[in-house]
């Protein structure tokens, strides 16, 4: 038992320390996405809206858009990048999802905020807006100028 014992502790200090969890590679997928936004009808396809993956390759992957509004929205199986084009309706919108690969699922969040574009300046001279409803704009708080 003693020899047993002397081979162990010489094995452990030759093999270093021991993981304590496994390689994100044999984990399941961990997407988090920055929050979209833009103006109603925003097209998606010029954005590079992919997920930072902290886990295993994505194998499946699912968006439960919950309304007709957000049915516009779909994510490539493969890479997880957000496709498609923000709804027409204006505000925040939180839809759940979830990837998955041989070693488990997991859940994500996409945040969607659409908002409403600041108009177009053609003649500045003419264009009279305060600060604060300015930022109020900005805020989105106004929704028409």
């Amino acid at each position: 038992f003693a020899l047993l014992k002397h081979l162990t502790m010489e094995l452990r200090k030759f093999a270093g320390s021991i993981p304590s969890q496994k390689p994100a590679s044999m984990q399941a997928p961990t997407l988090v996405y920055p929050t979209i936004r833009g103006p109603p009808g925003m097209d998606l396809r010029e954005q590079r809206l992919e997920p930072i993956n902290n886990g295993g390759d994505i194998e499946g992957i699912t968006l439960d858009a919950p309304t007709t509004t957000l049915r516009s929205l779909r994510l490539d199986t493969s890479t997880g990048r957000v496709l498609g084009r923000l709804p027409r309706e204006i505000g925040t919108f939180t839809i759940p999802g979830e990837a998955e690969n041989r070693y488990g699922k997991k859940e994500f969040t996409l945040m969607v905020q659409v908002v409403e574009p600041l108009p177009e300046i053609t003649e500045p001279r003419t264009v009279h807006i305060t600060i604060k409803r300015m930022r109020q704009a900005c805020l989105g708080r106004v929704f028409s100028l």
